[in-house]
């Protein structure tokens, strides 16, 4: 059995954006394409933390699955208050990946914005999850 539930994202403005620390998520309005089941809506906590050179890891911490572990854990860069994420993981024994992005607009206490997970087998299946993102500030 393959469980996957992947990254996140968001919008809203700011200046000059801080994304580092913890945060609250709430993960809605998800659909999947393809031949794999639905993932759920939820909530749960992340953290986002500066690697230096304006590069930032993305982890989330509760309130997804995440088999391996790996696929919660995205790496991303800035560009004003808009921060793109993203990682690919080989996930199963037969080659198969995911890549999960999430690109979110940041204001200093809350972002929005879409995310996705793309699992991809050598034989040619995909599946495509697709949600919306929103986090505040803890």
């Amino acid at each position: 059995t393959l469980l996957i539930f992947l990254l996140s994202s968001g919008l809203s403005n700011a200046d000059s954006v801080t994304p580092a620390g913890k945060w609250n998520f709430t993960l809605y309005e998800s659909s999947v394409t393809g031949m794999c089941p639905m993932g759920n809506d939820g909530s749960g906590s992340l953290k986002i933390s500066s690697k230096g050179g304006g590069v930032y890891t993305l982890s989330y911490i509760q309130g997804m699955t995440c088999k391996p572990k790996d696929v919660c854990v995205l790496k991303g860069k800035c560009n004003g208050e808009t921060c793109v994420f993203s990682t690919r993981v080989r996930v199963d024994s037969e080659g198969g990946t995911v890549l999960n992005s999430a690109e979110l607009r940041f204001d200093q206490v809350s972002a929005q914005g879409l995310g996705k997970s793309v699992y991809s087998h050598p034989s040619g299946m995909k599946c495509t999850w697709s949600y919306l993102l929103t986090l505040s500030r803890k």
